[in-house]
C-alpha cells in the first residue's frame, strides 16, 4: 500500500497544476477534482470533478486548503475555456443590463482571461476575446463616464496579482484624464485606452518567481527592460494597432528612465531615432502612478502626492503646462472618489 501510496504522489506531483480559487468562480459543476497538501505533506483530494460547486462549497475549499488548490493539468485547458464562455456571456449582458452586478463580473473575468493570456501568450484565441472584451469596456465607460470610480474600487477590492491589475489601472487613469481634457477624438482615446491596457504583455516572458522582489541582477534588468519588445513582438499584426500605437509600446519605460536620466541622455544612448511624444508620456506617466500607488510584494505603496513628485521630475522641463493640468486633474479625480 506504502509502495502504491509513493507511486501515486509521484504521479500526482508530475500531473498537477497550481490554481487560484477565482479559477472556479461562476462554474455550476467542479470542472476538474481539486486536490491540496494536506498536513502529511501529501496531495489529497478535497473535491470532485463534477460536484456542484457554488459560494458554500468554495468556502469550504478555502477553508480546508487555505485557498493553496491544485487541479490536473490535462483539465485546466477546460477551466480556461469555460472562463472565456462566462467573459463573452458577461459582455453580452452588459450589452442589457449594465447593473454593478454584471460590471463586477466583468471586471473579474477579465482579469482572469488576461492571466490566462499572459500564460499562453501566442494565442489567438485568447487574445482576441480579450481584445474584443476590453473594446467593449472602453464602450461601457464612454456610455457611462459615472461608472469609473466603482471600476477603480472593483479593481482594488478583487486584489488580483499586480501585473493583472497595473494595466486596467493605468488604462483607466489614462481615459479618465482624456475624457475630462477632451485631447482627442472617441477613435483615438479607444487606440490610446488599447495600447495602455496591452503595452506589458511582453512581460508574460518572465518567469513568476521575478516577480516577487526587487530587480537586482543583470538578467532581471535586461529581462525587465526587454518586456516592451516582446509586448511589440506579440501585438504586431495581431490587433489593429497602427505604427504610432506599437512605438508608445515600445517606447513607454523610456520615460520611467526619466526619472534618473535626462531626455538628451536617453536619446544619445540608443542607436535608433525614438520619438518620445507626448502619447508616449501619457501612456508613461499613468502607468508610473498606477505601479506606485499599487501594492507590491517587495514594498509599500506609495501615496498619489509622492507619485506625482516622480512625474514632476518626468514631465516639468518638457511638458510644464502638461503637468500642472495633470496634477490638477488627480486632485479634483481622487477628491470626488
Amino acid at each position: 500500500m506504502i509502495w502504491y501510496d509513493t507511486i501515486e504522489q509521484n504521479n500526482l506531483t508530475l500531473h498537477l497544476k497550481p490554481i487560484s480559487i477565482r479559477d472556479l468562480f461562476y462554474f455550476q459543476y467542479s470542472p476538474a477534482t481539486i486536490f491540496y497538501v494536506n498536513k502529511e505533506k501529501v496531495f489529497q483530494e478535497v473535491y470532485k470533478k463534477n460536484s456542484p460547486i457554488n459560494r458554500e462549497a468554495l468556502s469550504f475549499i478555502i477553508k480546508k486548503t487555505d485557498g493553496n488548490i491544485f487541479i490536473d493539468s490535462s483539465d485546466y485547458e477546460e477551466v480556461i475555456n469555460l472562463q472565456q464562455g462566462n467573459l463573452r456571456k458577461t459582455i453580452r449582458s452588459i450589452s442589457m443590463s449594465k447593473s454593478l452586478k454584471n460590471i463586477k463580473k466583468l471586471i473579474n473575468l477579465l482579469s482572469l482571461n488576461l492571466k490566462y493570456l499572459y500564460q499562453n501568450p501566442q494565442s489567438d484565441n485568447q487574445l482576441n476575446l480579450q481584445y474584443q472584451s476590453i473594446i467593449s469596456t472602453f464602450n461601457l465607460i464612454i456610455e457611462n463616464e459615472d461608472v469609473i470610480p466603482f471600476l477603480f474600487q472593483e479593481i482594488y477590492k478583487q486584489k488580483h496579482y499586480y501585473i493583472i491589475t497595473q494595466p486596467f489601472i493605468s488604462s483607466l487613469n489614462l481615459l479618465s484624464f482624456l475624457l475630462k481634457q477632451k485631447f482627442y477624438n472617441k477613435k483615438e482615446m479607444e487606440n490610446l485606452f488599447v495600447t495602455s491596457y496591452f503595452k506589458d504583455i511582453g512581460m508574460s516572458s518572465i518567469p513568476f518567481e521575478n516577480y516577487e522582489g526587487l530587480i537586482q541582477t543583470e538578467r532581471e534588468k535586461k529581462l525587465f527592460s526587454n518586456h516592451p519588445n516582446v509586448s511589440v513582438k506579440y501585438l504586431f499584426g495581431r490587433l489593429p494597432l497602427n505604427l504610432n500605437n506599437l512605438n508608445i509600446i515600445k517606447h513607454h519605460h523610456s520615460y520611467h528612465s526619466l526619472v534618473n536620466k535626462d531626455l538628451r541622455e536617453i536619446k544619445n544612448q540608443n542607436n535608433e531615432s525614438i520619438i518620445l511624444g507626448f502619447e508616449t508620456l501619457l501612456v508613461s506617466v499613468m502607468d508610473i502612478i498606477a505601479g506606485m500607488t499599487s501594492n507590491r510584494p517587495f514594498r509599500e505603496t506609495k501615496s498619489l502626492f509622492e507619485s506625482l513628485i516622480v512625474i514632476k521630475k518626468v514631465m516639468i522641463k518638457d511638458y510644464p503646462k502638461e503637468f500642472t493640468i495633470l496634477v490638477n486633474f488627480f486632485k479634483r479625480f481622487f477628491a470626488k472618489k
